[in-house]
This record gives C-alpha cells, sequence and structure tokens, in this order.
C-alpha cells in the first residue's frame, strides 16, 4: 500500500470559491403575523438591514431608507418624514433607533422610560442597540452610552468600559464585544444572562434579545446562555459553519454557509418551521415570536442551478460535485476538518494517516465508505484551506 505521504504534493488541489455580492430583494416571514409583522411589502427593493420588535419589523433599504410594518400601537412604524439616510436600524420592544450616514442617533416610538429620547451632545456614534425599554449606542472613540429605562442599570455600562467594537441589548441587559472579541454584559443577571461561558474565546458576533445571549465565533460555531426554559439557549449538536444568528425572546435561529436555517427553542407561533427558501438567505432576523429572512437572487452564484436544487447555493459549483454524498456539496462541505478548528491543514492529514486503513467509524472516513484510504486523502488535500 503506497503511503498517502509521498502522493501529497502530486494531490494537493486548491478549493476556490467566490462568494456571491449582497443583492437581497425578497423578505422572507414566518412565526406570528396577528400584528402584521410578517407582512413584508412585495418589492421592498435591496434591504440592506433588518431588525424585529416585539411585534414590528424594521427594514433598511439600499437607499437609506426605512420600511416598517406590525404592530403599531407606540407609534413604532411612523417613520420620521424628515429622517435623513440611514446606515443602520435597531428594533426594541415598542421603539425602533436609528444610525444615520452621519453618525446621528434618531429614535422613534414608546418612550415611557425616555428610551426614544436621544440624549444632547450624544456625539458621533458607530454602532445602534436598542433594548427591551432602553437604547444604547457605540461612539466612535469605542465607549459606549445608555439611555431609557434603567431598573437594572442596563442603560449604565460599566465604568472604563473601552475599546468596544459591537453593542447589543435585551430587555433588561446590555452587552459589548470589545476589539479583541472579549464579551462585557452588564444588566440584570436573573438568568445568569451577564455571565458568559468561561471557556468562551472570542466572539465575532452578539445578539442579546429576552433574557439570553447568542454569539458567533470566530471558527463558526455558537454559543449561548442565559434564560433557557424553552431551549433557547441549547443550539443543536454539531451546529457548525454559521454565517448569522438572531434571537427572539425565547427561541434563536443560525444561517450556515450552506444557506440552512437552524433554530431552536419555542415553537409556541410556528418561529421554528421556516418555510422552503427560494433564493439564498443572506440575512437573519427574529421578533418575539416571528423570524425572518432576505433572500438573494434565485441563482445567485450563477451556476444555472436553482437556489432550490443547488447543494451549494453560495458558490459556482455547476457539476454539484458531492463526494461524500451527504447532500451538501464539495464546494460547501468542510467535511474534511477532522481537527474541528474551520482549517483544513496538517492537523487534518495528520489524523488520516494516523488512521491509515482504519474502518467504519473512523472520523478520517471522509467518504464514508467503510475505509480510510486514497479517495478520503484526496477530499482532503482538494479542500485544503480554511473552510467555506
Amino acid at each position: 500500500m503506497q503511503n498517502p505521504a509521498a502522493t501529497l504534493l502530486a494531490l494537493l488541489v486548491a478549493s476556490i470559491g467566490a462568494a456571491a455580492p449582497l443583492h437581497a430583494d425578497t423578505v422572507v416571514c414566518w412565526g406570528r403575523n396577528a400584528e402584521g409583522q410578517c407582512s413584508s411589502p412585495r418589492n421592498p427593493g435591496t434591504v440592506a438591514g433588518l431588525a424585529g420588535g416585539h411585534y414590528h419589523t424594521t427594514l433598511l433599504r439600499g437607499d437609506g431608507s426605512i420600511i416598517c410594518f406590525g404592530q403599531n400601537t407606540h407609534g413604532q412604524c411612523v417613520v420620521p418624514a424628515s429622517l435623513p439616510i440611514v446606515q443602520a436600524v435597531s428594533a426594541g420592544q415598542y421603539h425602533n433607533l436609528a444610525l444615520t450616514s452621519a453618525g446621528e442617533v434618531r429614535c422613534w416610538g414608546w418612550n415611557l422610560f425616555g428610551q426614544s429620547a436621544v440624549p444632547p451632545n450624544l456625539g458621533i456614534c458607530v454602532a445602534i442597540a436598542a433594548g427591551g425599554n432602553h437604547s444604547l449606542a457605540l461612539l466612535a472613540d469605542g465607549t459606549v452610552r445608555g439611555w431609557g429605562r434603567n431598573d437594572h442599570f442596563e442603560a449604565t455600562p460599566p465604568s472604563g468600559l473601552m475599546g468596544v467594537q459591537g453593542i447589543s441589548a435585551g430587555y433588561h441587559h446590555s452587552a459589548a464585544v470589545r476589539s479583541s472579541g472579549a464579551v462585557v454584559l452588564w444588566g440584570d443577571n436573573s438568568f445568569g444572562q451577564c455571565l458568559p461561558p468561561i471557556a468562551l474565546g472570542p466572539v465575532q458576533r452578539l445578539v442579546s434579545k429576552g433574557f439570553h445571549n447568542v454569539t458567533l465565533r470566530g471558527d463558526g460555531t455558537v454559543a449561548c446562555w442565559g434564560q433557557n426554559d424553552f431551549g433557547q439557549c441549547s443550539p443543536p449538536s454539531g451546529l457548525r459553519n454559521v454565517v448569522d444568528i438572531a434571537a427572539g425572546h425565547w427561541h434563536s435561529a443560525a444561517l450556515t454557509n450552506a444557506g440552512a436555517i437552524v433554530s431552536w427553542g419555542s415553537n409556541e407561533e410556528g418561529q421554528l418551521n421556516a418555510p422552503p427558501m427560494l433564493g439564498p438567505p443572506r440575512a437573519l432576523g427574529a421578533g418575539l415570536y416571528h423570524c425572518f429572512v432576505v433572500l438573494g437572487p434565485a441563482d445567485e452564484d450563477g451556476d444555472g442551478v436553482p437556489y432550490a436544487d443547488d447543494n451549494c447555493p453560495t458558490f459556482f459549483n455547476p457539476d454539484q460535485a458531492d463526494i461524500d454524498m451527504d447532500g451538501i456539496g464539495n464546494a460547501c462541505d468542510c467535511d474534511a476538518d477532522l481537527f474541528a478548528d474551520n482549517l483544513i491543514n496538517g492537523a487534518d492529514l495528520g489524523i488520516a494517516l494516523s488512521q491509515w486503513g482504519m474502518g467504519t467509524g473512523a472520523v478520517a472516513d471522509i467518504n464514508r465508505d467503510g475505509i480510510v484510504n486514497g479517495a478520503d486523502l484526496s477530499i482532503l488535500l482538494s479542500s485544503w484551506g480554511a473552510c467555506p
């Protein structure tokens, strides 16, 4: 039997795929729609951002204008006529925040606790987050300001908090992600929502909603903590290759690089029942009892295979090659990541060589044919590099 290491250079083939540009003009929503929060306009145009409140949905168009639909009992869907061009939106329980292209914050909707009253001299802002009844802004200098309801000090960032690159807000708690990827939380901790897991590690995105948090790590895995009465903090085992996350009050959701929508937690209003997608989901959002996605064109990768039939809808793969026959095309697959670090490199090759000739059950039996051999090595080498 030939040693596979001797054929390494001959078999090494780089797997390169170009992600399609973001261009989305279809919104699909499921779950509760009693207040019209899932009744998106038929042609919203290019959608650049999205946010879910308790019973309303807010969309940011590519031209900087806003569409809001759903419950309007507190004026949360009455977008100010004088609103300038907007670059980001966030939705709280019954209020909205908008970040203008000039770095100014605008608010509308319920203001019982002052959550819609922007503090004077706020300064230039780069990010916003609307909580249950409080609001946060990330300033250009990396500090955070809060206003609105403050019973649990959710609107009072910790003293000395600096170097922040992202913010989020739950019902009575707030969160920040530092430039290092470290997470800082403050406010109500009745469900442990302000105590991140010890082994959390650096995160690239954090979403707080209700009384829990969902984070996306740099390796494409998800971590959750806080209230878990409905399993909203228990993501499915093996969930990986995640590119976007969302959270309602009692449910959570993730979007994978293969276009799959995975959700967990309460399904009281059908918010976990994602319908079939006719285009690639490019962004994910959630409200109290609903979920929604923005879809790209039906054949966004331009490979001639419609999204619904494409085994890798975001990468050009007209041959639809799927060597391990798991329903995920080779261009999107990461089955060769034996070391589970989101990279296919020497660590994975070492595992394959150490299991050479082993049978069913071996992790290096990538194509699941009952033996670790040259076929598995070929898959590994052709996928060399970062997972898609």
